[in-house]
């Protein structure tokens, strides 16, 4: 739904380190729910600092990376190139940018295609890789709490075709923008998530990891095919769960107005 009001006029170290103007730049993105394409542009309006979509390192992006969605988005609403350092993508804000896709079912429906992969933990290659979990007795304790507390989520739905042009991938439908902190989860997913994290740490310190077991946080393989490296995710159900919960939070509506369960799958009915 469209917003009456004219467009902000934001400056990008205010969208980048102030969590007030980065809850507003992303109402007016979210106000545009069309495509990758139209977002981008409506970014541009809100912020001139921004890169437009001919910036010469948007041709840089390799189309059989995964992940070059999220790195155009970072760059063309955020203002920064993507890097290999671990902290949050956004530092000052603790909050990492995350795409995920979601399918289209029959009945008009979506829910999450996959998993959504949030930072490499360790390969099992060598099982002292994954020491930090293995030593922190809760997932607050842990290294890796940082990436998974707070997260900017562009849910994007899904289309065929693995590989696609730069002209392609901004044609996608973006359904919502969603912003999720694990301080304001359920009760209930809390304690699933201590569980789950305590499933993973057995498994390490049997050297059996698996995701057997696990309902929202598991550990699972990341990388290319055969890869031994270990990642921790939020599982496709649990992923579809917190965008419905973050939706009717937004929206201030019900949440049993937008998550449908038949038996045991979920979904959303935007």
């Amino acid at each position: 739904m469209a917003l009456s009001k004219p467009l902000p006029h934001l400056k990008l170290h205010d969208i980048k380190n102030s969590s007030d103007t980065l809850d507003l730049y992303i109402q007016y993105l979210n106000a545009s729910n069309t495509t990758v394409f139209d977002m981008i542009r409506r970014a541009k309006e809100i912020c001139e600092e921004l890169p437009d979509i001919n910036d010469p390192f948007i041709e840089t992006l390799k189309l059989k990376d995964k992940g070059s969605l999220g790195k155009l988005l970072e760059y063309l609403l955020f203002g920064q190139k993507p890097n290999c350092d671990s902290n949050p993508d956004l530092l000052k804000l603790c909050l990492d940018l995350k795409v995920t896709h979601f399918k289209k079912l029959k009945n008009g429906n979506y829910n999450a295609k996959e998993r959504l992969t949030i930072t490499n933990c360790g390969t099992t290659d060598n099982y002292e890789t994954f020491h930090n979990i293995a030593n922190s007795k809760t997932l607050q304790d842990c290294k890796y709490y940082v990436k998974c507390q707070k997260g900017l989520l562009f849910v994007v739905e899904h289309s065929e075709g693995k590989y696609k042009s730069i002209q392609e991938i901004i044609q996608q439908k973006v359904i919502c923008i969603c912003r999720y902190n694990m301080a304001d989860f359920k009760h209930e997913h809390l304690i699933q998530i201590d569980a789950d994290y305590s499933n993973i740490r057995e498994r390490i310190s049997n050297q059996t990891v698996s995701q057997k077991g696990q309902k929202y946080l598991h550990i699972h393989p990341h990388g290319c095919k055969g890869s031994h490296t270990r990642a921790l995710g939020f599982t496709n159900k649990f992923l579809t769960m917190l965008v419905a919960e973050q939706l009717a939070k937004n929206r201030n509506i019900p949440l049993e107005n937008i998550l449908v369960q038949k038996g045991n799958s979920i979904s959303i009915n935007i």
